[in-house]
């Protein structure tokens, strides 16, 4: 897009008003007369009228011979885009403090996705959320360089104990810190990882770099986050078990994911 798209400039005013965004989205439900779209909006009908000529001249409205008015192909494409919009608007002071710049690109045009998830404001609660994830398991855990907490260790254990499979994603600088092996020895026993990669319950693999944390299982989304703009994580970001969520988060692991390269234990 260049910075002199006017149709882009004009489009955008048209759809800037509250009014005609409304009369977008109840028309996109069911084509309706511009009289019973006054009653179901609460408008008047001159108002209605108006902004129905607007839409109608902007190609994102038609009037069919019935009478009816319809949201063109056109305006349903353009409805599409705007639960990014949404989702960027929402969540405003997190996209202001955190860079999304390490997100695929293919991923930045689906962030209207995410218009479903629930911010996480507090690192305590992310780690809720992480034992919450792997707590309620039952088919696999996805894990792209979460940080270690030692109050997980006993649900990774259990997890494992009732065939949870488990993929991890992380990068070469991301190792249980010195002072958590003795925890995790304890309570998931030594070379664990090594045994659940020879049953082929556990796979890990590794890639240069990651600008995200991301921690799900086929229930929910534990937290999504991240980095800061000036560098490093503050562990808050998102949670989510709707659909949409469930779906971007899925595809983005296996994504980052396929470029990872195996890690094999001796």
């Amino acid at each position: 897009m260049s910075v002199d798209d006017t149709a882009v400039c004009d489009l955008l005013f048209e759809i800037s008003n509250e009014d005609r965004i409304r009369i977008l989205l109840c028309l996109s439900e069911s084509p309706l007369k511009p009289a019973r779209l006054s009653q179901r909006l609460g408008q008047k009908s001159q108002e209605t009228s108006r902004h129905l000529s607007r839409l109608e001249q902007t190609g994102l409205v038609s009037k069919g011979v019935d009478g009816l008015y319809r949201v063109t192909p056109f305006g349903e494409v353009v409805l599409t885009q705007l639960p990014c919009l949404a989702f960027a608007t929402h969540n405003k002071a997190y996209l202001k403090s955190h860079t999304f710049a390490g997100l695929p690109p293919e991923f930045r045009v689906r962030l209207g996705e995410l218009v479903g998830a629930t911010p996480i404001e507090d690192p305590l609660e992310s780690v809720y959320h992480l034992q919450e994830t792997i707590r309620c398991a039952q088919e696999y855990v996805w894990n792209v360089n979460t940080p270690y907490f030692s109050s997980g260790f006993p649900h990774i254990r259990a997890a494992f104990d009732r065939g949870v499979h488990g993929r991890y994603l992380r990068t070469k600088e991301h190792v249980v810190p010195p002072p958590m092996l003795e925890d995790m020895e304890r309570e998931l026993g030594p070379g664990t990882s090594e045994k659940y990669l020879r049953f082929g319950q556990y796979e890990e693999r590794r890639t240069p770099r990651v600008d995200l944390i991301l921690y799900m299982s086929e229930q929910q989304v534990g937290l999504l986050a991240f980095p800061l703009v000036n560098g490093g994580f503050d562990y808050i970001g998102f949670r989510g078990d709707d659909e949409a969520t469930l779906r971007f988060c899925g595809d983005l692991f296996r994504r980052l994911w396929a470029d990872g390269v195996p890690v094999h234990h001796a």
